[in-house]
């Protein structure tokens, strides 16, 4: 949890999934992510769901932009072809770099 904070900086959505955080607990990670509980909707359920999947990718910062959105491009792309009647949805730092 040292570093959690660092993450705020990106200023993007955040998802954040647990498993063992205890609810006696939540202050802290608040605190250290900077965020007021006022800010958090907290959802309480069992988060195993076999229609949805989480991926992170990270990318080079000496990657070019065009070499970057032509690797998300296809990745969606490929995910498309192979869920037709899903859905897809790209977070990034800005909507215009991810708006399709």
């Amino acid at each position: 949890m040292q570093q959690l904070g660092k993450l705020v900086a990106v200023e993007t959505q955040m998802v954040m999934l647990t498993a063992t955080l205890p609810p006696s607990e939540e202050d802290e990670l608040f605190r250290r992510m900077h965020f007021e509980r006022g800010q958090v909707r907290m959802f309480r359920a069992p988060t195993a769901r076999s229609n949805i999947a989480y991926r992170v990718v990270r990318v080079e910062k000496e990657r070019k932009r065009q070499e970057v959105e032509a690797t998300v491009l296809a990745m969606v792309q490929q995910k498309v072809r192979k869920y037709k009647s899903g859905k897809i949805v790209v977070y990034g730092n800005s909507v215009p770099k991810v708006k399709g």
